[in-house]
């Protein structure tokens, strides 16, 4: 059968229109370094996975060392953090939080007998809420938590600061290269009273809920009680001792130090570098973009920790880097750290048929066939333009006429 060049021409329309209609799925690549268990750490040495405790949990391996533990069980220590702003801030703090089903079987009288019995009639409750009650038009948060079964204080016997109650140390003493040994549990004086319970990972915003004492949900040593980085978003606000409940500051992650890991020393890693690298064998290697490398006559200079851009390459949407500044230079209409987010300048335009898109920093409707540029809308709702739809039928329709002009031709 002969085809014409004209019904070949209409073959390509029918193909582009009926693509038009169906459209794309994007899809996104989850981090390595999101995990549902340990051993989903097994790639990154020395590493848990740790789960924060927010309104949406994130779970994310985590440095476990003698040095820089992870923040679980009977153990203090790091909570996981984004280092790439992209993704958002993780505020999230270790904390200690109340317990029974820890205590020892000798307090909460699980050994029976006559001891048992002596050990549950000196058992007292100690009410943990320790925010005082808002006051009338506050706007204080006031948090509600359960009494708490606790032992008279003669019960325990601590041994020093990097101990329990029991007298096991927590983590080893093998230097940094050596996975801690987290114990089951904790134990501190609060008031007069030996609270048992465990540390976790949670946001700042659920730790007056949770912790054992509110009053340490907040320490100046940390930095400003009101933000969302705390210890830079490189390191945990973390407890540091075994006998003070109150003493806590931050913990930094393996390439940072400072009071409020504040400082940047190497490019060493522990399980991710930000936007701009990747963590391979401990340190911090610079993806295109950020490697120093020069592109279209373009060439800035990186850092250790892969966070400047350095040419084009580490920009979305065509937009330039700064190699001076080593940022993303957005254009209007664009967001973000390398300019991936489009503002949504869409939100309150309705265009019918049509589609919004960002032209030269404004919301423009256009019409959903476009042969071959987009053009903008001649009414509001796009009612006029040819859609999808009516383009694939008029073009299958014409497929059929060819076909049939084509059987009569011979």
């Amino acid at each position: 059968m002969r085809t014409s060049a004209g019904c070949t021409w209409l073959l390509v329309l029918a193909a582009v229109a009926a693509r038009s209609a169906l459209g794309a799925t994007n899809t996104t690549a989850t981090p390595d370094f999101y995990c549902k268990t340990d051993a989903d750490c097994a790639k990154y040495p020395n590493t848990v996975c740790i789960t924060i405790e927010a309104k949406d949990p994130i779970s994310k391996c985590t440095p476990n060392t003698a040095k820089r533990p992870a923040c679980r069980k009977g153990q203090y220590g790091l909570c996981p953090s984004y280092q790439d702003t992209e993704r958002g801030y993780l505020n999230a703090h270790c904390i200690f939080v109340a317990d029974d089903s820890v205590a020892p079987s000798s307090v909460t009288g699980g050994g029976g007998g006559a001891a048992a019995a002596t050990t549950n009639s000196t058992l007292r409750w100690l009410q943990a809420a320790t925010v005082k009650p808002a006051e009338t038009n506050s706007t204080t948060v006031t948090a509600t938590r359960a009494p708490l079964t606790v032992a008279p204080p003669a019960t325990v016997a601590t041994t020093d600061g990097n101990s329990t109650g029991g007298g096991v140390t927590v983590g080893d003493s093998s230097g940094d290269g050596g996975q801690a040994t987290a114990v089951a549990s904790a134990s501190y004086k609060i008031g007069n009273q030996t609270v048992y319970g465990i540390f976790k990972c949670a946001d700042l915003s659920e730790c007056d809920a949770l912790a054992a004492d509110s009053t340490t949900c907040r320490p100046a040593k940390c930095g400003d009680a009101n933000s969302v980085n705390q210890c830079n978003n490189q390191g945990t606000c973390t407890h540091t001792s075994k006998l003070d409940i109150k003493q806590r500051s931050c913990m930094c992650y393996k390439g940072f130090s400072g009071t409020k890991c504040e400082k940047t020393d190497s490019g060493q890693c522990d399980v991710d570098c930000g936007l701009g690298g990747d963590c391979v064998d401990g340190l911090c290697v610079c993806k295109a973009g950020y490697d120093g490398k020069k592109y279209k006559n373009k060439q800035g200079k990186s850092d250790s920790r892969c966070t400047r851009c350095t040419n084009d390459q580490a920009c979305a949407n065509n937009n330039p880097c700064d190699i001076e500044t080593g940022k993303c230079a957005c254009e209007a209409g664009y967001t973000g750290t390398t300019c991936g987010g489009v503002e949504d300048l869409c939100v309150e335009k309705s265009c019918g048929i049509g589609s919004c898109n960002i032209v030269s920093g404004k919301a423009v409707c256009q019409c959903p066939i476009c042969s071959p540029e987009c053009q903008t809308c001649p009414t509001k709702d796009c009612s006029t333009c040819p859609s999808a739809a009516s383009s694939v039928t008029l073009s299958l329709g014409a497929l059929v006429v060819c076909a049939l002009a084509s059987l009569l031709m011979g």
